[in-house]
């Protein structure tokens, strides 16, 4: 019966995804009609350039929504749409051209001070990204982690002191703003792992693995600190630490795929301990 059903849910989810695009193609067919009912019609052009926009075709899209621009639509919308289509081409000036005129009309937008974000960090001004990604966590209605995270990658992009300092600081702020997310936290643990700073990446995690109904997974990512910092001895300990919570959990979870990898890693390290003691 559970083979049945979930074949039965693969099937509803395919259709579905199929019809979903299928749908988006035929809204373009509608939208070409109706342009050459009435070609004079900047709505027109401009609906079918979101529509091409969702399509994933960014060509065709800046094309339609420059010729909506022309025909006089002068809506923010507008030029929001170009510059995502523009950044997805990688021609971030104009992207950034577009935006402007998006700015000139709301500038207060925090999809807008995203997508500034991302063009800034592909560009390589990651101050700049971050400042923008600071912006939007800042009047975001619901704080989201990626946006944190996102901020917190641009400050790391600086490889400065400075930068590693501000990405903490940001993180911790989303861990205020949202609550304990463990994405947060590792994010936290893997920001000083970048800049070698295994020390303080222990601290973090032994902080936080009290809080966790799961501990076998950070007592390995523990271990695995602890080998960087050259601590052998505290690493076997976690090595032990993590086999011991592997033992506790459900059945069902030890043969999940990524749980029995685990169990084969901590195994194989223990061992690896036993054979060369000296270690």
């Amino acid at each position: 019966m559970k083979e049945i059903f979930f074949f039965i849910l693969y099937i509803v989810i395919f259709c579905t995804a199929g019809m979903s695009h299928g749908d988006l193609d035929q809204r373009i067919i509608d939208a070409t009609l109706e342009i050459n009912e009435d070609p004079n019609n900047a709505t027109l052009y401009f609906k079918r350039g979101k529509l091409y926009f969702q399509h994933q075709e960014y060509k065709n899209s800046v094309l339609d929504l420059s010729i909506a621009e022309n025909k006089g639509f002068k809506e923010a919308e507008l030029y929001l749409f170009i510059s995502k289509s523009y950044f997805v081409l990688d021609d971030f000036e104009n992207a950034e051209l577009n935006l402007k005129k998006f700015y000139a009309i709301d500038s207060l937008h925090i999809v807008a001070h995203k997508l500034e974000a991302k063009i800034e960090l592909a560009k390589g001004n990651f101050e700049k990204s971050a400042l923008e990604f600071e912006y939007v966590i800042d009047y975001a209605k619901i704080p989201l982690p990626e946006n944190y995270i996102d901020a917190a990658n641009s400050w790391l992009a600086t490889k400065t002191t400075e930068g590693l300092d501000k990405a903490i600081t940001i993180l911790k702020k989303g861990l205020i703003d949202i609550g304990p997310l463990y994405t947060l936290n590792i994010k936290i643990i893997d920001s000083y792992i970048e800049y070698k700073l295994y020390k303080e990446a222990i601290t973090h995690l032994e902080s936080i693995i009290p809080s966790r109904n799961r501990k076998e997974t950070s007592y390995y990512k523990l271990y695995e600190l602890y080998i960087m910092q050259g601590d052998e001895y505290s690493a076997t300990l976690c090595l032990e630490l993590a086999l011991k919570s592997w033992n506790k959990l459900p059945q069902r979870v030890k043969k999940n795929s990524a749980m029995i990898a685990l169990h084969e890693k901590i195994q194989n390290n223990l061992s690896s301990n036993i054979q060369n003691p000296e270690k």
